[in-house]
């Protein structure tokens, strides 16, 4: 069941990202460099308003609504519920909050007076985007991760791309643009809740007085909340680094750069969300060999995903942005490796964040996604007012690379789980000796961009999994994969 899960969320997620690459490759053609660094700046503080708005909800709801669905209804009624409305609540509040610091944003802090009217259109959205995650994490209880894929990380950005095609048919420019993410958000909003009123109907049936919850939930939330606001600002604070100190064409660059790559943290976070409710099952129940299992495997194929690609990008990073967005966006080949870089390395730890949430220590993670977006503004600061773009790129590489390393190392200590084994030997094999095929041929290709990086792409991807299957699949994989695919029928 890890499998399938994983694979439906890998599925879910690489579709949805795919989406959302066509959505700010057609935005990004269509605004131009200028026009998309003020969306870029936007939708920035959208994703980070919704991150404050959810307040660790997403969390919550998941570690609480888990203890319940085996027992009182009505408890997991209460929990839906009182998450999804606490995020909605709060979600309006900061994007009142935003609406009326606009002027005062654009003006004083980005120099970029136009951004004022561009973070007030996307006002209404912080509400929907809170409301989303939490109602898109509630489905997940049941462990039946396509109902979140398709209302995330499917329909939303799908939804998105139809409303900027009208958009921009009716030229209503970037206006209709932000018109058209935030009517995505509140329509994925209104499904993710159906599925939930769906997947749990018993639960909504049931009869009781509604007993308050919010309290419980708020104070597992608190320090969630925060960790979660901090680690996407991490990955997120630096498009308003180089906002400030750069013009809003290079914030287009640096926009698209980071939008490309955001592969990464995808393929984790495929993996997270069917893992989240089943650690914090295996902890509760004292399984800690079978955690220690689930985890390593659950990193080693989330690492196997993700080096290919990292390494077509590698050699290919400007045809890629070429292909994606436009020939005014190749400068950002150079971002796009230097931040790949980076978010390698977080899946190269696993999901041990969540690991540390579902088990209790979501107060270590607090401290240290706090440290280290404090270490990335810094060093954001000091290297983009220096080098611009690239400053801020490897700020953030280092910032966010130095973050899991600390955390898998902590977690070593306080959970005793370690993503490593002898089995790793084998992906490092297969990616030397990919990195080895792809040196040889890298000028064998001189013709069109798209053409060079689709070759490019091919042959990594077969290079690696031909050399990583030839080198054998381990046994321990397959036990692993089967007990938890036993261990997930039983919710079912």
């Amino acid at each position: 069941m890890l499998a399938k899960g994983a694979g439906v969320a890998l599925a879910g997620r690489i579709l949805g990202r795919g989406l959302s690459v066509v959505v700010q490759a057609v935005l990004a053609r269509g605004l131009g460099p200028i026009a998309y660094g003020l969306y870029g700046l936007g939708w920035t503080i959208l994703r980070m308003g919704a991150s404050l708005s959810s307040f660790g909800l997403s969390h919550g709801v998941v570690r609480y609504g888990a203890r319940h669905t085996q027992g009182n209804p009505s408890q997991l009624r209460d929990v839906l519920v009182q998450s999804v409305m606490l995020s909605v609540l709060s979600g309006a509040v900061v994007g009142l909050v935003l609406y009326a610091l606009a002027p005062w944003l654009a003006g004083e802090v980005f120099s970029k007076p136009d951004l004022a009217r561009v973070i007030r259109w996307f006002a209404p959205g912080f509400a929907f985007s809170a409301g989303l995650q939490v109602s898109a994490s509630a489905t997940r209880i049941s462990k039946r991760i396509q109902f979140a894929a398709f209302s995330q990380e499917i329909f939303q950005p799908l939804a998105n791309l139809i409303l900027i095609l009208v958009a921009f048919l009716f030229g209503w420019g970037l206006a209709g643009a932000v018109g058209a993410a935030v009517a995505s958000f509140g329509l994925a909003m209104v499904l993710a809740f159906v599925f939930v009123l769906r997947l749990f109907g018993r639960a909504f049936a049931a009869p009781g007085k509604p007993r308050s919850v919010a309290g419980e939930l708020l104070t597992f939330s608190a320090p969630a909340a925060l960790a979660s606001v901090f680690t996407t600002f991490l990955i997120l604070v630096d498009r308003l680094i180089v906002g400030y100190f750069r013009p809003a064409a290079e914030v287009g660059v640096y926009q698209a750069a980071s939008t490309a790559s955001a592969f990464f943290p995808v393929v984790l976070t495929a993996f997270s969300g069917i893992l989240a409710p089943m650690i914090a099952a295996l902890h509760h129940n004292g399984e800690s060999e079978r955690l220690l299992e689930v985890y390593r495997v659950s990193t080693k194929w989330a690492l196997y995903v993700s080096l290919p690609v990292f390494l077509t990008i590698l050699f290919r990073s400007r045809e890629l942005m070429e292909v994606i967005f436009g020939k005014g966006y190749v400068a950002g080949g150079s971002l796009l490796v230097v931040l790949s870089l980076g978010q390698l390395i977080n899946v190269s730890t696993g999901s041990i964040n969540v690991a540390l949430l579902m088990t209790g220590h979501q107060n270590r993670w607090l401290m240290m996604s706090g440290a280290a977006l404090v270490a990335d503004i810094t060093l954001g600061v000091m290297l983009a007012a220096k080098y611009g773009a690239m400053g801020a790129a490897w700020a953030t590489a280092v910032s966010v690379g130095g973050l899991w390393i600390f955390a898998m190392l902590d977690g070593r200590r306080v959970l005793n789980l370690w993503p490593y084994d002898r089995r790793i030997l084998k992906g490092a094999a297969a990616s030397l000796v990919t990195f080895s095929g792809m040196t040889l041929v890298r000028n064998a290709f001189a013709g069109p961009a798209l053409i060079t990086l689709v070759v490019m792409a091919i042959l990594a991807v077969l290079i690696f999994f031909i050399t990583l299957f030839a080198l054998g699949i381990d046994r321990e994989d397959r036990e692993a994969l089967i007990y938890v695919r036993e261990r997930l029928k039983s919710f079912s």
